[in-house]
């Protein structure tokens, strides 16, 4: 950030943690018991929302020259905090209550695996092209989360 906004300072970054602590208590907060409680939403139908949502926030943040655009961007990442009690409810949907926490054991094992290899192939991603485009790993990871649509 410090390298593509003109004038963004250290405390600036402070800000922009807040705002997206902000977003994630609202989107889990306010947004998924409205729409999954009132609207009455599947909780797939709430995964591919959630998908397209970061899937945008992903592609689109690195190319925001403007401070507000890239935090109106990031703050619809911020709907992503919700995918992991959706996909548990979705699960716990599907098998018997006797398997659930089987199921819930699996899903933290390979959210686990995947946040240990995943981490540091992006961040050696983002340190080899951080002179030329530092927006590069946003836009592989918009691009792996891009809902299948077939």
């Amino acid at each position: 950030m410090l390298k593509v906004f003109s004038g963004f300072k250290p405390a600036d970054y402070a800000y922009f943690s807040v705002a997206m602590n902000v977003g994630n208590t609202l989107f889990l907060f306010v947004f998924m018991p409205l729409v999954s409680g009132k609207l009455k939403l599947n909780d797939s139908t709430l995964l591919m929302i959630i998908s397209i949502c970061e899937t945008f926030s992903n592609l689109l943040s690195p190319f925001m020259t403007n401070l507000w655009l890239f935090y109106g961007t990031q703050f619809l990442n911020t709907i992503g905090y919700c995918k992991y009690s959706t996909a548990r409810s979705l699960l716990s949907k599907c098998v018997g209550d006797d398997e659930v926490g089987k199921i819930f054991a699996v899903q933290s094992i390979l959210n686990a695996i995947v946040h240990l290899s995943s981490v540091p192939v992006v961040k050696n991603l983002y340190i080899a092209t951080i002179g030329t485009f530092p927006g590069n790993s946003k836009v592989k990871i918009g691009v792996l989360f891009a809902p299948d649509y077939k």
